[in-house]
């Protein structure tokens, strides 16, 4: 009688520690890491931009106007990556439609890099 109250006594407290340690399971799980916030904050930034960059240079029947160069700009500098920002700089400054063209492909295809 006594072995079988100690068994008892064993297996509760197995199964409340396999409790506890589910529920630090599962908080884990669902609270998403630092590294995984940082991805998605970069990932909205980049959609951000490519939206913006479609939607103003790209569809854009009439020039980039003075104020949407700047939220372009911006926009390229919020996404903090040097690559980047070189390949929207190379862009912006090129005046020829063939360097203008390889300079797009540039920075499109590096925001699919970082996507």
């Amino acid at each position: 009688m006594k072995t079988r109250n100690i068994l008892n006594i064993v297996l509760l407290i197995l199964i409340i520690v396999n409790i506890v340690l589910v529920v630090f399971l599962v908080n884990a799980v669902k609270k998403p890491t630092v590294e995984q916030q940082a991805s998605a904050e970069l990932h909205k930034k980049v959609i951000s931009f490519h939206t913006l960059f479609i939607e103003k240079v790209i569809a854009s029947q009439k020039p980039v106007s003075e104020e949407d160069r700047v939220a372009l700009e911006n926009s390229v500098l919020q996404i903090n990556n040097p690559e980047l920002t070189k390949a929207w700089n190379t862009f912006v400054k090129s005046n020829k439609q063939n360097d203008m063209q390889t300079s797009v492909v540039k920075l499109l295809s590096l925001l699919v890099t970082l996507e």
